[in-house]
């Protein structure tokens, strides 16, 4: 077992964990934790399932874990979802192709005016 050692204030930490307590959180504790020793938005690895959870101070609190919630809520996987981003990649893909057309056709002239004993201003 690795041991991690931190300087805070003038004082040697030893510890077993490199990870923040608040990181790794059993449900149980999740559904305790003190809203004043976190931050608005925060995340913690739940030892009971092995799930990322979510924090956040604006939630409605539920009954199991508190204001924490499975990050699985906060993503969307519908069909419809997945098509309107595939879209906008997409579209910005064909902006970039555009784009890249278009330096690739401003080089060419360059090249074709360098060729020629022009110069460029």
């Amino acid at each position: 077992m690795a041991t991690y050692v931190r300087f805070g204030a003038g004082f040697n930490i030893t510890t077993n964990s490199a990870i923040d307590k608040r990181f790794v959180l059993s449900k149980a504790e999740m559904k305790v934790a003190n809203p004043n020793g976190l931050p608005t938005v925060y995340f913690a690895l739940c030892t009971d399932d092995k799930k990322m959870y979510v924090y956040d101070k604006n939630s409605e609190a539920d009954d199991v874990t508190g204001k924490y919630h499975p990050l699985e809520e906060y993503l969307d996987f519908t069909t419809e979802k997945a098509e309107e981003q595939l879209n906008e990649v997409l579209s910005n893909s064909e902006t970039i192709t555009d784009i890249q057309d278009s330096i690739d056709a401003l080089t060419e002239e360059i090249e074709e005016i360098k060729m020629d004993g022009g110069e460029i201003e």
